[in-house]
């Protein structure tokens, strides 16, 4: 919740939003660009790294090389020496070889020892006292360098070295050359090299302040190394556990690189290690030597902090320089736009007198600023439009709302000026009904009959007069409610005629306001409820039509119905007149014929059914009625419908102020 808040608060405007968008769009890159710049100084200087450690190691690999191809050069050179082929054939000549090798040791400082073996290994000549005499029959080398024209044995400890020279530790390396008369060997000439020359030659190849020089032999054990406590360790050994190392040596890779625990950091570290292969130089065939130059990767790389510090600050101030920019092109773009939209807001409110200065730009926002001052105008006038139409509707559903009142209640009247006929036409019948029934039963007192009959007749004659008049009110009714529904017609169609042209104003006036963008959205609202008004008019006025026309049905059904009635009422009355016309002659004549009793008796049955017919069309006229009823109450509530969706016409067109 917290954090939408903010957001929210970071894009509450439009310049904000450009803002933040335009930073967005700058610093993203700018990042990017300074993380890439900064990734690829840290690759391009690992790779630097590993093209120079590869060429430090090759640099030492060829310095050793160079070493010991002098060394092998003069070993072959002295095996030939006379002085060497006079020592093992001449006991006097040995004296005078000892004091060549050992005058050449001291002044090459490059040997612990050159030593003369004979044909049974018994040391006949040498540099160092303690070596003659000495039996090397089962040494390697002696026994190596009868077997070959140079033998090379690894390095190695060697007591008699640590006795000659105790800082040696007894480490060096043993070359033998086989001395020959001919094609006799008669001899072998052994030399122990200084190693500690070969270590001066790594040390002196610096590899910063971190990294050293060592080298590893074909058993992938070292043979130099800055600190000897790693002599003729294997590789993958405990000691120094890297078998990686040992499978990068096999497949001769360029470099190596592994972590450690950097013990002056107490951090995790890595060290890059460059590796040279030397198959040998010169007259040195080599010893299968695998030469590595390794050094911290945090020094290798350790002006790198320096670069990123640069990089951000250079960041820093191109943000800067991005963010003032960006607040200046912000602020332009969303000034007009903010003005616009503030104007907007009032118009949601209801104020359609806003008007914005005169454009002054000649760009989009110019556009703009005249774009809606146009769409203004057109909005005043269409609501202005809109007024003067929603006042004809309210004033028209006035009238039919009264026209429909008068309505309901004429065809009210005529419901009861029906039933008060249907009533009489019963009674009648009934009366009709028991003069039959008399005439019939008392033929003996003619006399008293035939008063009565004359009685009946003339009260018959008498109900029909009245039932006729009753039917004359009927039709008059119905005509009135005939006229009144064609009034109502004409206003319906006024009706209909204003909802159309609301309906038409409310959609333009949605399109003025679709213009307006997301700050038109209050009023173009406001416009499409007058549109679903105007619409829900429109449906009213049919459902009125459909009512008018159903009641004008029903008053031409009860028209018909009344003239029927009329006419039956007529008949009955001739029928009523013509008995009494007969009862007086029975009167007159007081005969008691049966015939004269059968013509009243046929008269009075005559009189019954047309009492029956007229009670049939009133009853038909009394459905029609209430069929009218009905319609007019269902028309009546169309009015007050009709009546309230003006009503909530006038109350939102009166939000909108269009005159200052």
């Amino acid at each position: 919740m917290k954090w939408n808040f903010r957001f929210g608060v970071l894009f509450s405007s439009l310049r904000n939003r450009l803002l933040v968008y335009f930073l967005t769009m700058s610093l993203i890159p700018l990042v990017v660009a300074s993380l890439v710049a900064y990734r690829t100084i840290v690759v391009g200087a690992q790779e630097t790294a590993i093209r120079e450690m590869s060429a430090l190691a090759h640099s030492a690999a060829n310095a050793v090389n160079v070493y010991m191809n002098d060394r092998v050069g003069d070993q072959l050179v002295w095996a030939k020496s006379n002085t060497v082929l006079e020592s093992l054939e001449i006991a006097e000549a040995r004296e005078h070889a000892n004091d060549m090798f050992r005058d050449f040791v001291h002044l090459a400082q490059t040997y612990e020892a050159v030593f003369l073996l004979d044909r049974r290994g018994i040391c006949v000549a040498a540099s160092s006292p303690n070596f003659l005499g000495l039996n090397f029959s089962s040494d390697p080398l002696f026994v190596n360098g009868l077997k070959s024209s140079l033998y090379l044995r690894d390095l190695f400890r060697d007591a008699r070295v640590t006795e000659i020279n105790p800082a040696s530790s007894g480490w060096t390396v043993g070359i033998a050359t086989p001395v020959k008369i001919g094609d006799e060997v008669v001899g072998i000439l052994g030399a122990l090299l200084k190693w500690s020359v070969v270590e001066t030659i790594l040390n002196e190849t610096k590899v910063g302040k971190t990294g050293y020089v060592y080298v590893i032999n074909s058993d992938q054990r070292v043979v130099a190394h800055p600190s000897r406590d790693y002599y003729l360790e294997a590789v993958a050994g405990p000691k120094i556990g890297l078998p990686d190392l040992a499978e990068a040596l096999k497949r001769e890779a360029a470099y190596y690189e592994y972590s450690f625990q950097n013990r002056q950091t107490n951090q995790l570290d890595s060290k890059i290690v460059g590796l040279a292969y030397p198959k040998g130089f010169g007259n040195f065939p080599g010893l299968g030597w695998q030469f590595g130059a390794g050094a911290d990767m945090s020094e290798v790389i350790g002006f790198v902090p320096t670069i990123f510090r640069n990089i951000v600050i250079v960041s820093l101030l191109a943000a800067l320089a991005i963010a003032a920019f960006s607040f200046y092109l912000a602020r332009d773009l969303a000034l007009p736009i903010t003005r616009v939209a503030n104007e907007i807001i009032k118009i949601g409110e209801g104020d359609l007198t806003v008007e914005l200065p005169a454009a002054t730009r000649n760009d989009e926002m110019g556009t703009l600023v005249t774009a809606f001052g146009s769409m203004m105008e057109n909005l005043r006038n269409q609501t202005r439009q809109i007024l003067r139409g929603v006042n004809v509707l309210t004033n028209a559903s006035d009238n039919i709302s009264k026209a429909v009142s008068r309505l309901t209640q004429t065809v009210s009247e005529s419901s009861g000026a029906v039933q008060k006929a249907t009533d009489i036409v019963h009674e009648v019948q009934r009366e009709v009904q028991l003069s039959s029934e008399k005439v019939r039963g008392v033929s003996d007192q003619a006399g008293a009959v035939t008063n009565s009959g004359v009685a009946a007749a003339e009260q018959t004659a008498l109900n029909m007069g009245i039932i006729k008049e009753q039917m004359l009110r009927i039709r008059g009714r119905v005509d009135k409610l005939q006229v009144r529904s064609q009034e109502i017609e004409k206003i319906v169609d006024s009706v209909r005629d204003i909802a159309d042209q609301s309906q038409l104003l409310a959609v333009n006036a949605s399109i003025e306001a679709a213009h307006a963008g997301d700050h038109g959205r209050g009023f173009s609202i406001v416009a499409w409820e007058i549109k679903n008004l105007a619409s829900q008019s429109k449906q009213s006025t049919d459902s009125v039509q459909k009512f008018l026309k159903e009641i004008d049905d029903s008053v031409l059904g009860v028209i018909q119905a009344t003239e029927a009635a009329e006419n039956a009422v007529s008949a009955g009355a001739e029928q009523s007149m013509l008995a009494g016309q007969s009862i007086r002659s029975l009167a007159g004549s007081l005969t008691g014929s049966a015939d004269t009793i059968s013509a009243i008796e046929s008269s009075s049955n005559q009189q019954v059914k047309g009492l029956e017919e007229i009670s049939s069309s009133i009853t038909g006229v009394q459905q029609t009625v209430l069929q009218n009823v009905e319609s007019a109450q269902d028309l009546e509530d169309a009015a007050r419908e009709l009546h309230g969706l003006g009503n909530e016409l006038t109350f939102l067109v009166s939000r909108f102020k269009i005159d200052k």
